[in-house]
């Protein structure tokens, strides 16, 4: 009984905060997906790209299509920067990937620059950050291990 009760406090504090995070309005500090597509336009023009993997551009304004509800969809400031970063990083593990031995080190140098993006600097959880700096670590001793896994987790082109 007591367990019940538990779960239900928690699924209806997991329900506030959903609700709250789709908000229509602008007063909670949330951005439409035309800023969130501005932010990654921004963050995109300041990165340097692998050849042959350039920047595929956002997608975000298509979210304001509505979430069937009625309601537009909105993102917390920064979601762009973040997601710029996200594409630009998989790019240079793609890019690494695809030649390790002509591309390994343009690609280390790349990365090494993620410490200055927003989705290392102010977006990233420390365990994320630990995890990108392991990579980095590994791909500096020469083992790839760590950039295959996040290859075929995260950044997989089909």
């Amino acid at each position: 009984m007591l367990m019940s009760r538990v779960i239900a406090a928690c699924c209806a504090g997991a329900a506030m905060i959903a609700m709250s995070a789709c908000s229509s309005s602008h007063d909670s500090g949330m951005i439409d997906g035309a800023g969130v597509d501005a932010e990654y336009r921004q963050e995109a023009a300041t990165l340097t790209w692998p050849q042959g993997f350039p920047d595929p551009g956002s997608n975000f304004t298509e979210k304001d299509g509505g979430t069937g509800d009625g309601y537009p969809v909105h993102s917390f400031p920064g979601e762009g920067f973040s997601a710029a970063d996200s594409t630009w990083w998989c790019a240079w593990v793609n890019y690494y990937v695809q030649d390790p031995a002509a591309h390994a080190q343009q690609s280390l140098a790349q990365m090494r620059t993620i410490k200055e993006k927003h989705l290392y600097a102010k977006a990233g959880a420390p365990d994320f950050r630990e995890s990108v700096d392991a990579e980095i670590a590994a791909l500096e001793l020469g083992d790839a291990g760590l950039l295959q896994l996040d290859y075929q987790a995260n950044c997989k082109v089909d």
